[in-house]
């Protein structure tokens, strides 16, 4: 442990191979556990914890990561960082400024900060994210400035959108490219995929089998347009509410 120590001072390396590769000169970090820090360089002010934890860090500044595999692959180069969980932040690269909660929270996330991502598999990628519950947010990829909270939220869609608030269970589930949606309740905006500009709340409110396609909708109510596809500038207030419409142009 700590083999590699030149100029660093105020380290603790406590483990296997603990901050042992890299040609450390940085300053008070700690790391604990086989592996932990291996490649760390010129760091600083770092807490790893875990075996593997932060294990290519190597000028990774004022992170906590924590948990086995926690960053564990990626070459990490980012600041002020929280990873805590097993896997947590596996393949992180440059993000900073990010807090990773939960297994495999954010795991393939590589570049993008400034997110937030708690729960088992959430997250995948972005800047300015937030991602909450069980698989949230878990297709991301270039997508950013979006609020995915709930078991599944924004989950299966590649997601390149922007701008979306997508809040309870299955919400906005296969969202793709569509922008600056508001989903509120289970299934609400489940099946929408390219719309822009829609406003979805209430128990499965443009959100049943089909695929909704059009903008700037505005569904209030239990199964409010839930069989809608491609009509555009529509509202529908009420339980039931264009249940099975299909189609239409602007009402």
């Amino acid at each position: 442990a700590g083999a590699t120590v030149t100029t660093g001072n105020n380290n603790i390396a406590i483990g296997e191979l603990a901050m042992s590769v890299g040609t450390v000169t940085g300053i008070d970090n700690v790391c604990i556990g086989s592996y932990a820090g291996q490649d760390l360089a010129a760091g600083a002010n770092n807490v790893f914890l875990g075996f593997t934890a932060g294990l290519n860090a190597t000028t990774q500044k004022q992170s906590v990561i924590i948990g086995c595999q926690a960053n564990g692959i990626g070459v990490s180069t980012g600041e002020s960082n929280v990873i805590i969980g097993f896997e947590a932040g596996e393949d992180i690269t440059g993000t900073e400024s990010t807090v990773f909660i939960g297994a495999s929270a954010g795991k393939q996330w590589t570049d993008g900060g400034h997110s937030v991502v708690i729960g088992h598999d959430a997250g995948t990628s972005g800047a300015n994210n937030i991602c909450i519950g069980h698989s949230s947010g878990e297709a991301m990829t270039t997508c950013d400035d979006n609020i995915a909270i709930g078991y599944q939220s924004m989950q299966l869609g590649t997601t390149t959108g922007h701008d979306n608030v997508s809040v309870g269970k299955y919400t906005g589930l296969t969202l793709t490219s569509g922008a600056a949606n508001t989903f509120l309740g289970l299934s609400a905006g489940m099946r929408c995929t390219t719309g822009n500009r829609n406003i979805a709340i209430g128990d499965r409110a443009y959100g049943g089998d089909a695929i909704p396609t059009g903008d700037e909708n505005v569904m209030i109510g239990v199964q409010t347009g839930e069989a809608y596809v491609a009509g555009s500038s529509n509202v529908g207030i009420g339980t039931g509410c264009l249940l099975n419409a299909v189609a239409a142009a602007s009402d």
